[in-house]
């Protein structure tokens, strides 16, 4: 019995190291704050300091065919063995993904 309690309790204990490590479902963790959907560009920058990497992926285009929102990819890490990718759409982050180194 104690020994299915111990193996229970490093699950759990695991579950939730990997859950602070990648922090909220679509967000991510820098210092004290989140990044998270709907965050301006310069919000992110002061809380996570320069991307290691930042790339233009393309524009959004409308209905006439036209560029209308740069989209652009920052990419932070590693930290805790992740990669961040932060999508910007029109300057705002439209999704936060990890990738394991």
């Amino acid at each position: 019995m104690s020994r299915v309690r111990n193996v229970l309790l490093i699950c759990t204990a695991i579950i939730f190291l990997a859950i602070g490590i990648c922090g909220a479902s679509g967000s991510m963790r820098c210092g004290n704050s989140y990044v998270k959907a709907g965050d301006r560009t310069f919000q992110v920058q002061e809380r996570c300091g320069a991307p290691k990497s930042k790339q233009t992926v393309g524009y959004t285009i409308d209905e006439n065919k036209k560029r209308e929102l740069l989209i652009e990819e920052w990419v932070y890490g590693p930290e805790g063995g992740y990669y961040f990718t932060i999508t910007f759409i029109g300057g705002q982050v439209s999704q936060v993904s990890s990738q394991r180194q």
